[in-house]
């Protein structure tokens, strides 16, 4: 589960001023920003660390997007097919927490679900150990060998490397 990806080189989004490249690539890709601010109390409740990199990314993604679908607009590359994957909706912090509860003791507290394609099936960041950061596909139907596949050695590339879907 932590073999590393080969990914194409993409520019990674900086933050600077008051909206930031980062937000402005997923905007233009129809994700839609969150109209009230996040709870901090509520976000205490996921357990993420915002002292990591990871755990950062996925507080700002969360903060900034969270209940945001992108509806047919972004996709990401499947790293075994090559083929364009839609991405579903970002998962807001009620979610996140809702999918940890219904995850616990099957999936390893490390990863933490911030993507649901609509099946269930969750795009997970990893916030601790070895490869935090890394961002793993959890399928719900597939045999059991196969429930865990990494996408991306990074979320920050794969946020980078989101695209218009084919």
């Amino acid at each position: 589960m932590t073999e590393k990806v080969t990914r194409p080189a993409v520019a990674v989004h900086r933050e600077p001023g008051p909206l930031g490249d980062r937000a402005r690539h997923l905007l233009g890709l129809g994700g839609r920003p969150r109209e009230a601010p996040l709870d901090p109390e509520a976000w205490s409740e996921v357990g993420v660390d915002d002292g990591t990199a990871p755990g950062e990314l996925l507080h700002w993604l969360v903060e900034r997007f969270g209940g945001s679908s992108f509806g047919s607009s972004a996709s990401y590359r499947d790293p075994d097919t090559g083929r364009d994957v839609l991405l579903g909706w970002v998962l807001d912090v009620s979610e996140v927490t809702e999918a940890q509860q219904d995850l616990d003791g099957v999936v390893p507290r490390e990863l933490v679900p911030f993507e649901n394609d609509g099946a269930d099936n969750f795009l997970l960041v990893r916030v601790d150990g070895e490869g935090a950061g890394a961002v793993v596909r959890r399928l719900h139907d597939a045999p059991l060998d196969r429930r865990f596949d990494v996408v991306d050695d990074s979320l920050e590339h794969f946020l980078a490397a989101l695209h218009p879907g084919e």
